[in-house]
């Protein structure tokens, strides 16, 4: 602390002596925020108020903690390698602060899928409670103004209307997950981003160095303003070529970096990360199963022309719904049917019909088999309450000790059904919803019963078990019908990004290489709209996977530049020798 007292008189010496001094004005700033925390921080307060059980905090996550908050002053880029616990990270820096007192207002920046997760992650295993101030949580969320801690989606909070409010609050912490997106400075996002003012940041990525040098410039400079000069002065320094994809002066700019990354690498930390063994069960469906598919189709096909906002967001749940259950799409479709015009009604009770025809499933009968073959604690994931219900009256009268898990419990019932579970159940039945926050290592099976569209949320249900922590290897099996939707997309998603086999957290990195399409989504419920049979499906998946693949390609690009230009730059050894000095 003397030397940051003796650091800041040269400087306010050399600042009265001079003309008004943008970057200096800045670092005199700094300094006197630092005088205003007083000693370095030697313990974590925050490790004692933690949920027991729950989280199991590593020695490079303490290390990046520390790091972050002694010589970073929370304001930090936290760029381990995918899988090292980033989250984890950040919430113990969180929690430390409001612990301690030096944090009320929070606001997180996350991509769409993972907003939910954010507030099971802050609930479960830190204890903090957050708002996702989304579409799909309108019940809590009161207002911009009306709550402290907020969790949102960047594309939600850039919206003019949002962002011109969101900007009218200083936040004490602000924290961007997935911060990769902000490496254009020319965006709508980066500049949302800029316009904020919040006292400590930090940004998350496994990827800081993207396509160019000029976008870690970027976003560095987004963190800390200037603190690698001007563009110009940053090209002049440190690249070598137009495109900025050659690095000069590598030490220099790991010397400046390092006062703002934080940075591990799997290999540094020797952590083993347990295998994977995936299977896929593809099922020839019936006669009235594939009924039923092509007429949900063709219904949803039709309707799409006039859907807009809250109707094509039912189209996307009727189609997914087809590959879950018909007994759990045939009470959806009646409800339907009792709110919307006579001739639509018509065709939705002949759907109804439709999949009341289907007896027990082709699904339910290659779960039992799957189940029964394991002969282990299996998590069968659903994305549906009527799904989860329906199962679990078939497998209680198979004999099975059958637990539900779902978004409406609160976490009082969650814990204790974790721990039957745990204890002597044989099923999980599990919602994505449930599923926030939720380490369920102690199990090592996993069935997608039915599959999200978006494959974030398919990547966070494999993460509720391969994790740290787990000791086995996990399986997972995927079951699927051949000639559906749901077929279509599970092959894309094997084959074109490998997501089953891949690093949990890679799948972002992916998405934001797919040109043409607001989500993955999106493009899916398109294809069927553009669609007027079973044959057009499946070519205009084709070229969905065929975009896919070619952004998974850009994605690999991505990480091999990254980790080349990282490899030069060794932020380890020149954090090593400043703790040393």
């Amino acid at each position: 602390m003397k030397r940051v007292y003796t650091d800041a008189r040269e400087q306010l010496s050399r600042l009265a002596a001079s003309d008004f001094d943008p970057t200096l004005w800045q670092t005199v700033c700094v300094k006197a925020h630092l005088l205003s925390l007083g000693e370095a921080i030697e313990d974590l307060q925050s490790l004692e108020q933690l949920q027991a059980g729950r989280i199991q905090v590593l020695p490079h996550q303490i290390d990046a903690v520390m790091t972050a908050i002694n010589r970073m002053h929370c304001r930090a880029i936290l760029a381990d390698e995918v899988g090292l616990g980033k989250t984890i990270e950040a919430g113990l820096i969180l929690k430390e602060y409001l612990v301690r007192g030096l944090v009320k207002n929070v606001l997180v920046l996350t991509p769409a899928p993972l907003t939910t997760q954010w507030r099971g992650e802050m609930d479960s295993k830190f204890g903090e409670a957050f708002v996702v101030a989304d579409r799909d949580d309108d019940e809590h969320f009161k207002g911009w103004h009306a709550h402290d801690r907020l969790i949102v989606s960047l594309d939600t909070a850039k919206q003019p209307h949002n962002a011109a409010e969101i900007t009218k609050r200083r936040w004490d912490m602000l924290v961007v997950d997935e911060a990769h997106r902000l490496k254009n400075s020319q965006t709508a996002a980066y500049q949302f981003v800029k316009s904020l003012e919040a006292r400590f940041k930090l940004f998350l990525t496994a990827t800081p160095v993207q396509n160019s040098l000029f976008e870690l410039y970027n976003l560095v400079d987004l963190l800390s303003e200037g603190m690698l000069g001007t563009p110009e002065s940053f090209r002049n320094l440190y690249v070598e070529d137009a495109k900025g994809r050659v690095l000069k002066n590598p030490e220099a700019l790991a010397n400046v970096l390092s006062r703002v990354m934080v940075r591990h690498r799997r290999a540094q930390v020797g952590i083993r990360f347990v295998d994977r063994k995936v299977e896929t069960v593809r099922l020839t469906g019936s006669t009235e199963e594939m009924a039923l598919h092509d007429a949900v189709v063709d219904y949803v096909a039709k309707g799409l022309g006039q859907a807009k906002g809250q109707k094509t967001l039912a189209f996307i749940r009727l189609s997914r719904m087809l590959s879950s259950s018909p007994q759990a799409l045939a009470k959806t479709v009646e409800a339907m049917a009792r709110q919307t015009t006579v001739e639509d009604a018509e065709e939705l009770m002949r759907i109804a019909g439709l999949a009341r025809r289907v007896e027990d499933s082709s699904k339910l009968e290659a779960l039992r088999k799957v189940l029964t073959e394991s002969g282990d604690k299996a998590i069968v994931f659903t994305g549906f309450y009527e799904t989860q219900d329906y199962l679990a009256e078939r497998l209680e009268k198979d004999g099975l000790k059958v637990l539900c898990f779902n978004g409406k419990m609160s976490q009082k019932e969650k814990d204790r059904v974790i721990a039957r579970f745990k204890m002597d159940g044989d099923v999980l039945l599990c919602t994505d919803a449930g599923s926030e926050g939720v380490n369920l290592q102690f199990c090592h099976v996993l069935v997608n019963y039915d599959l999200p569209w978006n494959p974030m949320r398919v990547e966070q249900r494999i993460g509720r078990v391969h994790r740290i922590g787990q000791s086995r290897d996990v399986v997972i099996v995927n079951l699927s019908i051949s000639g559906t939707i749901e077929d279509y997309v599970l092959q894309i998603l094997e084959q074109k990004i490998e997501l089953f086999t891949q690093a949990v957290g890679d799948t972002d990195l992916i998405l934001s290489n797919l040109k043409g399409f607001e989500s993955f989504e999106k493009a899916i419920i398109t294809l069927i709209a553009q669609s007027k049979e079973r044959q057009e499906l499946a070519a205009g998946f084709q070229t969905l996977g065929q975009n896919l693949a070619m952004a998974k390609t850009a994605a690999d690009q991505v990480r091999e530049f990254d980790s080349q230009t990282l490899a030069l730059l060794d932020l380890s050894a020149i954090k090593d020798q400043a703790s040393a000095s």
